[in-house]
This record gives C-alpha cells, sequence and structure tokens, in this order.
C-alpha cells in the first residue's frame, strides 16, 4: 500500500486531478501538471527516491500511480485498468494507466421551512486550500516563503474555476457583494474570510495591501485579511 507522500500531498493530487480537462488522462498528465504547478514540491519528493535502485523518476512515478489508486482518492479518481502510450518526463513514449474524475457531490442541508444552503467552514477550507497551496513563494531573509493573498482574490479564482460550491456560497448571502461595498451583507469573499480566519492550518496577517496581488486581481480596502497556508 503507497503511504501518503511528504511533498505531494493528497492535497495536491487531488487539486492536480481537477486540472485535468479530458474525461480521460493518464498518468503522464498529472505527471506533467505537478511539474508544472508545484515545481518545488515535486523535486523534494523526487529527491527522497534519490537512492532508487533503478531511477529515481522511475520510483516516484510509481509512488504517484499507486498514491492515485489508494482508498484514500476513491471519491477523487478512478483508474479504468487500462493503458495507453504517451511521452514521458523523457519525451520517449511509454505505457501509462488511463484514469478518469470522480464526481463529488455536492452536501446540502436543507432545513424545515427554510431553502438556502449551508456551507460550513470546512467546506469553504476545502475548496479553498488547493488555490492557497499553489501560490508562489518569494526569497525573505535567505528563505523562500509563501505570499499571502485576499479572501476576494480567491472567491474570483473559486469562480474563474467554475467550482460547485460557488453557487452555495451564492445561494447562502442572497448576492454577490464583495469588498467593502457590501455594506450589511455578508458576501461569499467574507465568508471565505471568516472560514480561513478560523482554520488552524491557515495564517492570517493584516497587512499594507498597495503591494498585494494575485492573478492581476488587487484587494479593496484599506484594512484587508490575507492568507496563506502554514508551513
Amino acid at each position: 500500500m503507497a503511504t501518503e507522500m511528504t511533498y505531494l500531498t493528497d492535497k495536491i493530487l487531488r487539486r492536480a486531478v481537477e486540472r485535468q480537462l479530458e474525461d480521460e488522462f493518464d498518468t503522464h498528465d498529472i505527471i506533467f501538471t505537478l511539474m508544472t504547478d508545484v515545481p518545488r514540491e515535486y523535486v523534494y519528493e523526487l529527491h527522497q527516491f534519490r537512492d532508487h535502485p533503478v531511477d529515481p523518476f522511475v520510483g516516484l512515478h510509481t509512488r504517484i500511480g499507486h498514491r492515485l489508486a489508494s482508498k484514500e482518492l476513491h471519491n477523487t479518481v478512478r483508474q479504468l485498468h487500462r493503458k495507453r502510450r504517451s511521452k514521458n518526463c523523457r519525451g520517449k513514449d511509454d505505457e501509462c494507466e488511463i484514469w478518469e474524475k470522480v464526481e463529488r457531490p455536492i452536501k446540502k442541508h436543507n432545513y424545515q421551512g427554510d431553502t438556502k444552503m449551508t456551507v460550513s467552514h470546512e467546506q469553504i477550507i476545502e475548496a479553498c486550500r488547493p488555490i492557497l497551496e499553489i501560490v508562489g513563494f518569494h526569497v525573505t531573509q535567505n528563505r523562500n516563503e509563501r505570499r499571502f493573498i485576499t479572501a476576494y482574490q480567491i472567491w474570483f479564482e473559486l469562480r474563474r474555476q467554475g467550482e460547485p460550491i460557488c453557487q452555495e456560497l451564492i445561494n447562502e448571502c442572497k448576492g454577490e457583494y464583495v469588498g467593502k461595498g457590501a455594506g450589511s451583507n455578508v458576501g461569499p469573499a467574507q465568508k471565505i474570510a471568516q472560514a480561513l480566519g478560523n482554520s488552524r492550518y491557515i495564517e492570517t496577517q493584516y497587512l499594507d495591501t498597495r503591494f498585494i496581488k494575485f492573478n492581476d486581481l488587487e484587494p479593496s480596502g484599506e484594512d484587508c485579511g490575507l492568507f496563506r497556508l502554514k508551513s
């Protein structure tokens, strides 16, 4: 049984699966997504296989395939038990497994006399984590640190990716109010900020927003929460 990897965690693997555009994809597609989206984590994990008797790449890529087939990821990806040939990381045609996404139903909690959907903090954090995982790093005091982003930037990215939780948040908030113009209404971005601010896995700061930018989006307001995964 393949245990969870140190750097290429199950969360990162789920994100790589969700990034696939085709109905069917192979292990090489997942590997190239990991190499592109999380190069540091990929290299760190590859280093764990430096003493592999055959080849570090073979060791790591085999482990990735085994982990995709594990019971911990059965709600995310399904092995089709078919193979096809595609280019590996060395540019050579090689045979590998074919996979497909598993559609995960959205949990809805309906209460008598109330048709709105209740979204838990845990659901929000689960949806936001893949975005927080791919935020870039910067060098400070001779070490790499992950950048902070705002709840509004996360909300915009969730919308861009078409995440199902977006509609739940819109329904619950009765609109898409964001930023200071929301007035007394609590919008999706505020819901996200509340969830992230209460998570022990997320670091929250209140910093000068003038130089905060992610995917060409800048935060509104002078005082807003900034979030990143704890290292």
